[in-house]
């Protein structure tokens, strides 16, 4: 009876997280812009609320891009809507492209789960690039790419990929758990039968 009950309870609450534990997407692909030294862009970086309800997201960046770009904080996600977060770069005028024309780093954005006994954050990463180039290539530039913005998208499926491997792997363990449980009852039960 009370194996009984933890199986219950085991499946419930596996089945209780799935469905809020992947609910972020972003848009695929890395970040990119090409600016000369003095210029600034804009990269926007898209991201999907999967969940029925709106969610707020903390934003921040790591790498060498952390003295060229400017981000939100935060950022608040409307249910089922892409949203795309404008992230300020501003490469200086004294900027030494002998110091290297790629500045590489990434932007991470956190949706803390719900707070309680098991608490389930899921952090997504971009990869942002940052070509200077010399300041007689900007001519050759259109404008469109010297801005930064993105007009095409494609939405990777992260909450798919990840539960494709995730859910598999928790189904795995929580069955390997159940049958020790069980084997574990029966040999306590055949010790005090002795």
């Amino acid at each position: 009876m009370r194996s009984n009950y933890q199986l219950f309870l085991t499946i419930f609450f596996v089945f209780s997280i799935i469905p809020s534990a992947f609910a972020l997407k972003q848009v695929a692909g890395m970040l990119e812009i090409e600016l000369a030294a003095g210029q600034t862009g804009v990269l926007k970086y898209g991201l999907l609320n999967d969940k029925n309800e709106t969610s707020t997201l903390k934003l921040r960046a790591e790498g060498d891009i952390v003295p060229y770009i400017s981000i939100p904080e935060s950022v608040e996600l409307q249910p089922g809507k892409l949203t795309y977060v404008e992230l300020n770069v501003n490469i200086p005028a004294d900027y030494d492209i002998s110091n290297g024309n790629e500045i590489k780093g990434s932007v991470f954005a956190l949706q803390e789960g719900r707070p309680g006994q098991v608490q389930l954050n899921l952090q997504l990463k971009k990869g942002v690039v940052i070509k200077v180039i010399e300041e007689n290539q900007v001519e050759s530039l259109n404008l469109e790419k010297n801005t930064g913005y993105i007009t095409g998208f494609s939405i990777m499926p992260f909450a798919v990929k990840t539960s494709v491997v995730v859910l598999p792997v928790v189904l795995a363990v929580m069955l390997i758990y159940i049958i020790k449980i069980k084997e574990g009852n029966k040999k306590w039960k055949n010790y005090w039968k002795k």
